[in-house]
């Protein structure tokens, strides 16, 4: 008998101690459900707007990073030095990062240099606020274009 009740007492502690385990499972899983915040560099385009009401729909708070102005929620910034907006990657849980130029133009020397240096420029100073943090994000995408249009050279309009 003795046996028995070590047994159903090792099975009350067990019970107890996995229901504590849940109720703080569920708290700290509500607690990051609050918390969520995705930061979308250059997210004022076509792309953006569409991951912005995505990410919205599953609960993220959503802040756009952009040279004017956006929907929604957004920062100034000029996608080459740090500023105030560099605060928001502080806990978010994703940085994006879709800036840089637009290819719908003609490929000559001035466009090739703004498109590229649009890109390494971003990249360069978001990788830098990333590293201030103290609670960085937790993911970084960093996102790129492909054109799919005719290739085009010279001055002519494109």
């Amino acid at each position: 008998m003795i046996v028995k009740r070590k047994t159903i007492l090792q099975i009350v502690t067990l019970g107890m101690n996995d229901l504590q385990n849940r109720f703080t499972l569920s708290i700290n899983t509500k607690i990051r459900i609050m918390n969520k915040k995705i930061i979308i560099a250059g997210g004022s385009g076509f792309l953006g707007q569409h991951l912005r009401a995505y990410f919205s729909n599953l609960g993220y708070e959503i802040i756009i990073l952009s040279r004017g102005k956006s929907q929604g929620v957004f920062r100034q910034w000029d996608a080459k030095t740090l500023g105030a907006w560099a605060t928001e990657l502080e806990g978010a849980q994703a940085l994006i990062n879709m800036t840089g130029r637009t290819v719908d133009c003609r490929y000559n020397e001035k466009n090739k240099a703004q498109i590229l240096n649009s890109r390494i420029d971003s990249t360069r100073i978001l990788g830098e606020a990333v590293r201030a943090c103290t609670q960085p994000p937790k993911f970084w995408f960093n996102s790129s274009t492909a054109t799919i249009y005719q290739h085009t050279e010279g001055d002519a309009p494109a």
